[in-house]
């Protein structure tokens, strides 16, 4: 075979494993690639298997980038090479990538269908059968069809315990149907068993998962405080994988929590939260492009604003749902935005707007409840996409005297302006705590092509200034405000020494590159990530050089050898990958 193929089928293999590994980190770009590579030469070699491999590949980039028409054409293209391998294995690959296409356009019961025939063709298999139900169990729970879910789960959970599958998924969503049927007991130790394995297995990616469902057993308990930890864990632990579907979810639950306390005690901190998450919200559904969740949330961020006497910008925000309801054509939410502009604008007195608020039930928490429930049941396909941000300064001002005592600045400060100082200063002078607890967006001080953050830190306004405000832009400034609140006293009084700017530079420097684009992760984060890369690219080189040496002497090796050999070298890759 070596002689035949000179060397091609290592190369095959190489690159598949390489593309699958890359995937894993999502590295797209690098994945087509390699995909295109396999294609190219398995089309001139008349190769099914490798061509439906490379086909297949492809068509899971398009769908994580939300090309969903490439996906489907690279889809159809895979069909007849996968026929022609007859290998149920090649078959199961594409009806899953028809299932994961048919997910990301919404529609469920075809995607049940075809995870079915799935289930179907992977019955030797007990590892692919487990988490073929489970995906089965997960769609019917998001339809609410408990029965089918619990059905489709005890053939997971069967498999796991006998063959010791060390899989965690069966267990959390047994914990779903326990808390929606009010089963706590079997809740609690579902998700315990879950933390347990968790820590034996280092699966990280569900950590998410795990917390989200703590919340939901606590909130169904009435315990809100460990409720509200608990969906903290969770939107942390998605925040820092990129999991957007339970960043959203973990959101929607915190800010309806929060209402719910703001209702009973109206303690401002509480408020502040709901209008924080809801910002976050707004961030996030601009950014990946949901359109329905970013008119959903403008009409609930009106609504708020109406109940803290912000006429101005809760018109605002209703009127951004009606238009963006028009462009999209979401005719309900359209018609529920312009009947809540025409009352507002009926009368402007302040009774008047509360009147409305109890008339939609909103200090019940309906219009939240009933919002939070629909994006329960979302599924979020694409990948998270990258959007940066440019920093171009960051000032700390004393509250009382307006003085500068700190300020960094990057490349992008625009050269034709002599100063940020004159943006600064506007922005304390309109700057009090009423507005910290109600805005984390100074809008009105604003020029083209920049925005605001800010917040407070004793007795400093610390305030940066970004080309726009995205999530992870948010979020890490949230982060280094956190870090500046634990240092600061340290340095007291700010300014007095040259080696305050030193320390303080410092600091900005790990949450912000110096030329001013959001730093996605730490230092330390990123050196690991780039030597786990350049390992996995020396283990590939050295699977490469083992898999030559295997077939060089392919025809004195018996079967059970080569296979053996084969397992051991993909052992490796899957080993250094988790």
């Amino acid at each position: 075979y070596a002689d035949e193929f000179e060397g091609k089928l290592a190369t095959f293999l190489i690159f598949t494993l390489a593309a699958q590994g890359f995937l894993l980190v999502s590295d797209f770009d690098r994945v087509e690639d390699l995909s295109r590579r396999i294609l190219q030469s398995a089309v001139k070699q008349r190769d099914p298997y490798f061509q439906s491999v490379a086909l297949n590949l492809i068509t899971t980039v398009f769908i994580n980038k939300g090309e969903f028409k490439k996906a489907q054409k690279m889809l159809n293209a895979a069909i007849i090479p996968t026929e022609e391998t007859g290998l149920a294995a090649d078959r199961a690959s594409l009806l899953n990538n028809s299932a994961k296409l048919e997910l990301a356009r919404g529609d469920f019961e075809r995607s049940i269908r075809l995870l079915r025939q799935i289930h179907k063709l992977v019955s030797k298999n007990p590892r692919a059968k487990a988490v073929s139900a489970t995906n089965i169990a997960e769609l019917c729970l998001l339809l609410e069809r408990y029965e089918e879910a619990k059905e489709m789960l005890d053939v997971a959970l069967r498999l796991e315990e006998e063959m010791e599958l060390n899989l965690i998924q069966p267990y959390l969503l047994s914990a779903w149907i326990a808390i929606e049927r009010d089963n706590f007991e079997l809740a609690e130790a579902s998700i315990k068993l879950c933390k347990q394995k968790l820590e034996e297995v280092g699966e990280i990616r569900v950590k998410p998962n795990i917390y989200y469902f703590e919340g939901l057993l606590f909130k169904k308990k009435g315990m809100i405080d460990e409720a509200i930890h608990s969906f903290e864990i969770s939107n942390k632990a998605a925040s820092d994988l990129d999991n957007i579907e339970f960043l959203i979810k973990a959101q929607f639950e915190l800010a309806e929590l929060h209402l719910d306390r703001f209702n009973d005690t109206n303690e401002l901190n509480d408020y502040s939260s709901v209008l924080s998450y809801l910002n976050n919200l707004t961030y996030l559904s601009e950014e990946q492009f949901i359109p329905r969740l970013l008119c959903d949330i403008q009409i609930l961020k009106g609504l708020l604003l109406i109940h803290g006497n912000k006429q101005d910008k809760a018109i605002e925000a209703i009127s951004e749902a009606n238009e963006l309801a028009k462009k999209f054509n979401y005719p309900k939410v359209q018609r529920e935005a312009q009947t809540l502009l025409k009352e507002i604008d009926k009368d402007k007195k302040i009774e008047k707007f509360a009147s409305i608020l109890e008339d939609k039930g909103f200090q019940q928490t309906n219009r939240m409840s009933e919002t939070l429930k629909k994006y329960q049941g979302f599924k979020f396909v694409k990948a998270p996409k990258v959007v940066g941000s440019k920093l171009y300064g960051i000032a700390l001002v004393d509250a009382d005297s307006a003085v500068m005592k700190y300020r960094f600045t990057t490349k992008h400060e625009y050269q034709t302006e002599a100063s940020l100082v004159p943006m600064l200063v506007a922005a304390i002078n309109i700057f009090s705590q009423s507005v910290l607890e109600e805005d984390l967006v100074l809008s009105e001080v604003t020029q083209q092509g920049r925005d605001l953050l800010i917040d407070m830190i004793g007795e400093y306004i610390i305030i940066a200034i970004t080309e726009k405000i995205t999530f992870n832009l948010k979020n890490q400034f949230e982060k280094y405000v956190g870090t500046l609140k634990k240092f600061i006293p340290k340095i007291e009084p700010l300014g007095s020494k040259a080696s305050h700017q030193e320390v303080l530079d410092r600091i900005t420097n790990v949450y912000f590159l110096q030329e001013g684009i959001l730093q996605e992760r730490t230092k330390e984060q990123k050196v690991d990530l780039e030597s786990s890369l350049k390992e996995l690219g020396d283990v590939i080189e050295q699977v490469e050089v083992d898999l030559r040496a295997l077939l060089e002497r392919a025809d004195i090796a018996t079967e059970s050898e080569i296979i053996e050999q084969v397992d051991k070298e993909l052992k490796r890759i899957d080993n250094l990958i988790r």
